[in-house]
């Protein structure tokens, strides 16, 4: 069995929806020449249409969305595509 599948993390119940709306979410990412976050605005617009709490659904779609980057920036690294890895953190917004 391949190390990834036998050693997959195990979610508490109450957590598999923020995953699922991380997949969700991955899909309003903007596609340009560089990596992106998913915009907040999707995420609060995600967490108002499906009744969760906005900022908690911020907290945590942020945490896996700059995970998810760091890899990717990793395996771009190491794969010669350049660009600069430079990402700018901004704190949610207070609105």
């Amino acid at each position: 069995m391949p190390a990834d599948l036998a050693e997959q993390p195990t979610l508490k119940l109450g957590l598999v929806c923020y995953l699922d709306a991380f997949y969700e979410l991955d899909t309003e990412r903007n596609h340009t020449l560089s990596l992106a976050r998913i915009p907040w605005s999707k995420v609060v617009q995600y967490a108002a249409e499906y009744g969760y709490d906005r900022d908690e659904m911020v907290f945590f779609i942020r945490r896996m969305d700059d995970a998810h980057l760091d890899k990717l920036r990793a395996e771009a690294k190491g794969s010669g595509s350049g660009g600069s890895g430079e990402v700018v953190h901004r704190p949610p917004r207070p609105d």
